[in-house]
């Protein structure tokens, strides 16, 4: 209850797998008697007593209420998240009384304000519940009519700081303006009261034109910071400034509540331009706090907590004030009151219990009442270890309810299921609980619909170890959506399929929702970037469309030929005209006018947390384009922009069982290799212990074009692919150019389509089917393998860039085996994918082979061999040449007419490691060298969207 709530796991204490928790069934009789008196239940563990100052031992172990309206005034910040999620659950905010809280409130109550205030220290094991500890003291102190400056996860101050600015104030020092300007409107809400009786001591210039006089409100001081961000740092320190002075003056009771406080001493996971570390001193912020954490005023009292989370680059088994605080940090402090917090006493445990009872979270008929063990005691239970007896909380409430994994029925919309989770195996004294979770506004359960002849995809079972788990994918740019519509309309397809064997987990990549009309539809798990009028009759608000209304009247169709475009043109899908192009696709070929972006023919429902419109920059036209690397990552300095970003990311993220990583799709040619660089950089921060598989697209691009704009367009690639690499687990950059050079080969030809080059609905389509293929090996249901495998097995030697191959068909007749469709060729019938010259006799270091649609009986020693192939029905182009099959494989003579039915094909696909990426690096790094001189001669055109960089 107190921190985290994660889920049924199916081990069990300390005392090893299949030992019982025992509980006296005595203890919980008047939870689980439904005739008893129901005040007498709630006696055990409530009490009506709100009011923190009147807490005393006979509250101990018990639950308070907190108003909601007062949470929203006290906590705008500071509660942990499983807390808040609870709240949104069960519509109510409930803290349990605890010992170490009871200490504290005695000493506020006893301790006289006007000697030099007293620190007190919460420390604890991990999970014990000291931050709710710090929370209470905080209420107790907002009711006594305390100002509180309350700061909650000092560490990420420390951590994750995108921006830092040298202060304007003190040379020596970095500012933190995004930490600061939120900390600052969370303490104007929590205090709002005492801004405008709080007047200046002294004059504060901000700038040439702006200052705060003396004697004006404290309120000022903090508008200035909003309005500001750049003042936001050293608004903070005026604001601690006047405080300080008040409280001496005995005008003010100042309660300092710092969770994490250990963050302040030692080392920081931030540095400079020139990679130089940054010291916690020389940060503005930490520099103020410090000064707040002095014993040096009176007036009030510090109560902080000590976190191993804020604790970077010490063991994680380390709780004392001695291991986290270090000798610097411990004689800053000193001297304090160190006060433990333990674990969950044997009265604690069942308040806990039978709050979740009472609540109807525990609703397994065996679950409610416990046998007593043959101690008849509770032991005593780590606040954390709660996840032994509640499923996760809703991450984001109103939640999707859990897939059964056991026999039973799925639960449904609106209505109350059991849910048994992976323990039910253990021989305990007691059956394995059952939770039940209320399913509200969200879709039912994610569910691949029943086909005659195929059993249901096999969803992950959360911590059973047989899945690898979900995957959120990335869309970032618009050749990236081009693609990633044929992907998922790839996914579709195979869900659609005729009876054959389910090997891919559709439900690794994609979540089942309602769609239109409140029929089950698989939607992708999903966050796609892109620009304004780039998303065309997909809404801003997500692209789930509107349920169909009838019409009785007339109905007049209007319809307009769209306009024609260049060759090369990089307006829209379908630029270029097929009639007279060198690789224009024969009569069989679907390009119609009316395609011109990606949501044209997006086949699946997005959800509407999924697409993100970037309005500063427009898709279409002459001026107001993301041109530069520099503009992408100026983008995500926004502090609106990255929030919006990681709301709609961290929605996917805790919906997902067990997240094995991300697959980022990202554009280079243009500015959003610069955002795609700063969201594996937030990715790579957040997510440390995931995988990051990043694929940099590039469409096919014309061989006459601007001189100026190709040195922008190999800038933006040459930059993508060094920021990216570095931030992922594995790169792969994927193109059907020939090179990425100012003057690029001809594209990559396949012997059995016939695609137009130009079109990004052609070129996107084939990219799409390998990528398919290639993300295979982390997908399979016979596989445990997951990304971080994929990424270890391919990244030999630290070189995490590797070369994508694919042979699209693979020209094999019906029946054959590999061996059979190989002998038939000298070399292997594979393209380069990875936009660099072929080079005869090259090896790889290490690869990863993915062969599908052919018989697993005749398979050779390939990595992955599946017989579920790639599935090619409409929306996807039907390019393909005469003579192969509707299933793609070879026909003995040409059927006479385009093969427009092919609605399956064999791919053969492979991720090398080999020595070929540092030809194309080496090619960019000369092009690029050789055009500086030219470009040099013309700075001010050569900045435009560089400026940034």
């Amino acid at each position: 209850m107190l921190r985290s709530l994660k889920g049924l796991v199916c081990h069990s204490l300390k005392g090893g797998r299949g030992c019982a928790l025992p509980v006296p069934r005595a203890a919980l009789s008047s939870v689980c008697s439904q005739d008893g008196p129901a005040g007498r239940a709630r006696e055990i563990f409530h009490t009506s007593e709100s009011d923190p100052a009147r807490h005393s031992e006979q509250h101990e172990g018990r639950l308070y209420s907190i108003p909601l309206e007062e949470v929203k005034a006290v906590f705008p910040h500071g509660l942990p998240q499983r807390f808040q999620q609870q709240i949104q659950t069960f519509n109510e905010a409930r803290v349990m009384v605890r010992r170490p809280a009871l200490e504290i409130l005695a000493c506020l109550k006893g301790s006289n304000l006007a000697h030099p205030a007293v620190r007190y220290v919460l420390y604890g094991e991990r999970g014990t519940g000291k931050t709710m500890t710090l929370c209470h003291v905080v209420h107790y102190c907002s009711r006594q009519g305390w100002l509180v400056l309350h700061v909650p996860d000092a560490h990420l101050w420390v951590k994750n700081c995108k921006e830092l600015y040298q202060s304007s104030y003190n040379k020596d020092r970095l500012d933190q303006p995004l930490q600061a300007s939120v900390w600052l409107k969370n303490f104007k809400t929590s205090n709002e009261r005492f801004l405008e009786e709080i007047k200046t001591q002294k004059k504060y210039i901000w700038g040439k034109r702006e200052s705060t006089e003396e004697g004006r409100p404290l309120r000022e001081v903090v508008e200035q910071g909003l309005a500001r961000v750049r003042s936001a740092s050293d608004a903070v320190g005026a604001l601690l400034r006047e405080l300080r002075l008040r409280a001496r003056r005995g005008s003010l009771r100042l309660l300092v509540a710092v969770d994490g406080v250990n963050a302040l001493w030692g080392r920081t996971a931030l540095s400079r331009e020139d990679k130089s570390p940054v010291s916690p001193e020389e940060l503005t912020l930490v520099h103020n706090l410090r000064k707040m954490l002095r014993n040096d005023w009176s007036g009030g009292a510090i109560v902080t907590t000590l976190s191993q989370t804020g604790s970077l680059f010490k063991p994680s088994s380390a709780y004392t004030p001695q291991e986290l605080l270090g000798k610097e940090g411990f004689d800053a402090l000193d001297p304090f009151v160190p006060i433990p917090v333990p674990n969950y006493s044997p009265r604690e445990f069942e308040s806990c219990y039978g709050y979740y009872l009472e609540r109807r979270w525990l609703q397994h008929e065996k679950g409610q009442c416990w046998e007593r063990g043959e101690t008849g005691a509770v032991p005593s239970l780590h606040p954390s270890s709660s996840v032994f007896l509640c499923f996760s909380l809703p991450q984001r409430a109103p939640r999707t309810a859990k897939r059964s994994c056991s026999s039973s029925a799925a639960p449904t919309r609106g209505s109350w299921s059991g849910w048994r989770g992976p323990c039910s195996a253990i021989k305990a004294p007691f059956p394995p609980l059952r939770v039940r979770v209320r399913v509200r506004a969200r879709p039912a359960p994610a569910r691949v619909p029943a086909r005659p002849g195929r059993a249901r995809d096999a969803l992950p079972v959360p911590f059973a170890g047989a899945m690898p788990g979900e995957a959120v994918t990335l869309q970032l740019g618009h050749y990236s959506g081009c693609v990633g519509a044929h992907w998922w309309g790839l996914q579709a397809a195979a869900l659609r399929s005729p009876a054959e064997p389910a090997e891919l987990r559709a439900a690794a990549l994609l979540r089942f929702g309602r769609g239109p009309g409140g029929t089950e539809s698989p939607e992708p798990r999903l966050v796609a970037l892109e620009l304004k009028g780039g998303v065309g009759a997909l809404r801003a608000d997500g692209a789930d469309t509107e349920p169909p209304v009838s019409w009785d009247g007339a109905v007049a169709d209007f319809r307009e030929r769209g306009p024609s475009r260049d060759a090369g043109s990089r307006r829209g899908d379908a630029a270029g005209d097929a009639k007279g192009s060198p690789g224009a696709a024969g009569p069989g070929s679907q390009a119609a006018p009316s395609i011109r972006l990606w949501s044209d023919y997006l086949s699946v429902n997005l959800h509407p947390k999924s697409l993100q419109v970037i309005r500063q920059y427009l898709h279409d036209g002459d001026c107001g384009c993301l041109e530069g690397f520099g503009q992408g990552e100026s983008l995500l300095q926004d502090p609106a922009c990255v929030e919006e970003l990681e709301d709609r990311l961290h929605f996917f993220v805790e919906e997902c069982d067990y997240l094995q990583g991300f697959q980022v799709l990202c554009d280079l040619h243009n500015g959003f290799s610069g955002v795609g660089a700063r969201v594996t950089e937030l990715l790579h921060d957040e997510y440390s212990r995931k995988g990051i598989l990043t694929w940099g697209l590039t469409p096919v691009l014309s061989a006459v074009a601007d001189p100026q704009r190709s040195f922008y367009r190999l800038m933006n690639t040459a930059l993508g692919i060094a920021h990216l690499s570095r931030h992922s687990s594995l790169f792969c950059p994927l193109s059907l150019n020939g090179t990425l050079g100012l003057k690029p080969d001809p594209p990559v030809t396949f012997p059995y389509i016939k695609y137009n080059a130009s079109l990004n609905y052609h070129s996107s389509a084939i990219l799409a089917a390998a990528l398919d293929t290639l993300t295979a090996p982390y997908r399979l249901c016979s596989s445990q393998a997951s990304m971080l495998h994929l990424a270890d097995s391919l990244s030999f030697s630290g070189r995490k860039v590797v070369a994508a191959r694919a042979a699209l068909p693979l020209p094999a007749l019906s029946g054959s085996s590999l061996p059979d469709a190989l002998s038939a060729h000298q070399d292997l019938p594979w393209k380069l994918l990875s936009s660099w010259r072929e080079q005869e006799g090259s090896s790889c270091f290490a690869q990863s082979v993915v062969l599908r649609g052919m018989c697993q009986e005749k398979g050779t020693s390939t990595c992955h061999v599946l017989q579920q192939p790639c599935h090619t029905r409409p929306p996807f182009p039907q390019f393909f040449s005469p003579l192969l099959t509707t299933r793609g494989f070879l026909l003995d003579r040409a059927q006479g007419c385009s093969s427009a039915g092919v609605q399956s094909c064999p791919v053969l696909t492979a991720l090398q490691s080999c020595p070929g990426v540092q030809c194309c690096l080496t090619l960019a790094v000369l092009s690029l060298q050789g055009c500086r001189a030219a470009l040099c001669s013309q700075p001010c055109r050569a900045a435009r969207g560089f400026s940034a960089v």
